[in-house]
This record gives structure tokens, C-alpha cells and sequence, in this order.
């Protein structure tokens, strides 16, 4: 398993806590959750968008876009009032796709720190 796949698994993790915060509207749980979400996507999801430039990826290029187009999806549903909307965003966008990015790297048998 991959430096990158783990990195991605503690973001799918620091997803799910925060999610069981907004829903159980335990806002001191939320803060401390989205600020370490924060910090770890402002690690991890430029590697991700980068992994997307190897030749081994190149059928697959364009999904790069995705993820850019993800942190600003993020972004905005942060600062909305529909925490629901919000949700939404990370759970059935961001960690379905990070989970399906997981996959796709661990199918292509690639070693990437």
C-alpha cells in the first residue's frame, strides 16, 4: 500500500468524523475535524491531481479536472448555510471519489509516495 493510497484513507476517515459531527450538530467535534481535513487535503489533493500527469495515467488525464473542481465544490459547501447541502458534498461526492481514486491506484499496482 502506497504512502499516497494511506494518505487518502486518513482523509475518507477525517470525512466520516466530520460528517457524524455536522449531523449530531456537535460543533466543537466539527471545528477540530475541519481543520484537520483542511490541513489534509492541502497535502494530499495536489499528489492527487499530480498522479494524474504519470504516463501510467494518461487514458485517464482529464479526471484531473475533477479534482480541482472538487476543492472549489468543497470550498463553497463550507460556506453555506445547508449543512445538509454540505453533507452531501463530502460524502457522496469527495469520499465516494477519493474511495474510487484509492482503487484506481491500487488496480494499477502503482508505488507513488
Amino acid at each position: 500500500m502506497t504512502q499516497l493510497y494511506q494518505e487518502v484513507e486518513a482523509i475518507i476517515q477525517v470525512l466520516e468524523t466530520l460528517t457524524i459531527g455536522i449531523v449530531e450538530n456537535d460543533y466543537e467535534e466539527y471545528d477540530a475535524n475541519l481543520q484537520l481535513f483542511a490541513e489534509k487535503m492541502m497535502l494530499t489533493f495536489p499528489r492527487i491531481i499530480e498522479v494524474y500527469s504519470r504516463p501510467e495515467f494518461k487514458e485517464v488525464a482529464s479526471d484531473a479536472q475533477y479534482w480541482s473542481a472538487q476543492l472549489e465544490r468543497l470550498i463553497t459547501g463550507i460556506q453555506q448555510t445547508d449543512q445538509f447541502l454540505f453533507v452531501d458534498i463530502l460524502n457522496f461526492e469527495t469520499k465516494e471519489n477519493l474511495i474510487l481514486f484509492q482503487n484506481m491506484i491500487q488496480g494499477m499496482e502503482i508505488e507513488y509516495e
